[in-house]
């Protein structure tokens, strides 16, 4: 800077050491007074995105768990309630006096109620071979006996029937002949029904498979009062396979 009065460089000093003059005034119009700069603001926090998808992720997954256990809950519903009603269905068509076994000794008809008189099978004789639920079934004989191969006997005032048959599987594909698919009774004066004894015989015809046209010869066996065992023309034997019914007379 130069002094106004005498021109004599004053460098930053307004007061000229040469003269003496004040060039305060000059100096000011000169040098701009320095600018004021505001501080520049702080950056913004970075947010922790890693925690947020963390969180989206879990519930995702809670999501995905509860509608995968409604679902299989709602299969697991199904399934025992469809194996019941076919059971159901099953013991309902091959036990029609609603009694809880079907080889029960309990007194009760052999017949449904609302059966109509005509759709009754008529009794077969002994030799007849019958045909249903894809088998041939032919009873041969029936004999009265208080002992079976020498260990087998009955309770005091009991009787064994034996009863021969032969059975055939005429499906094309192996089969089992056992309860409660197959109901093997007799029916004692229209209104008794006796069920199998189980005295697991090597020929008895009770739970067993067959092939396609294979064949097998055994016997149905019961234990029944003698009183029964005495009147075989008051009793028939009962096969019954769902809804098909066939009848034997017993003498």
């Amino acid at each position: 800077m130069f002094c106004s009065q005498c021109g004599m460089e004053t460098g930053i000093n307004p007061i000229c050491q040469n003269c003496g003059f004040d060039n305060t005034s000059e100096y000011l119009q000169i040098q701009p007074p320095p600018s004021y700069q505001a501080p520049a603001p702080p950056p913004p926090p970075r947010r922790n995105t890693n925690y947020l998808v963390a969180a989206l992720i879990a519930l995702a997954s809670i999501i995905v768990i509860v509608v995968i256990v409604i679902f299989s809950n709602m299969n697991l519903g199904k399934k025992p309630n469809l194996i019941s009603n076919e059971i159901g269905s099953l013991m309902e068509s091959s036990n029609p006096s609603g009694s809880n076994s079907p080889q029960d000794n309990n007194k009760r008809y052999p017949f449904d109620e609302e059966e109509e008189e005509e759709s009754r099978p008529e009794p077969h004789s002994f030799g007849d071979t019958i045909t249903m639920g894809g088998w041939e079934i032919t009873v041969l004989s029936v004999d009265v006996t208080d002992r079976i191969e020498t260990y087998n006997t009955p309770d005091k005032g009991q009787k064994y029937l034996v009863i021969s048959a032969t059975i055939k599987n005429i499906e094309k594909t192996s089969q089992y002949f056992l309860p409660p698919l197959v109901n093997v009774n007799l029916i004692y004066k229209n209104e008794y029904t006796l069920s199998l004894s189980r005295l697991f015989l090597e020929d008895e015809l009770y739970a067993f498979e067959l092939n396609p046209l294979s064949t097998k010869t055994g016997v149905f066996v019961f234990e029944v009062a003698e009183e029964a065992a005495a009147d075989l023309g008051n009793m028939i034997l009962s096969i019954r396979m769902g809804k098909e019914l066939e009848t034997y007379y017993l003498k």
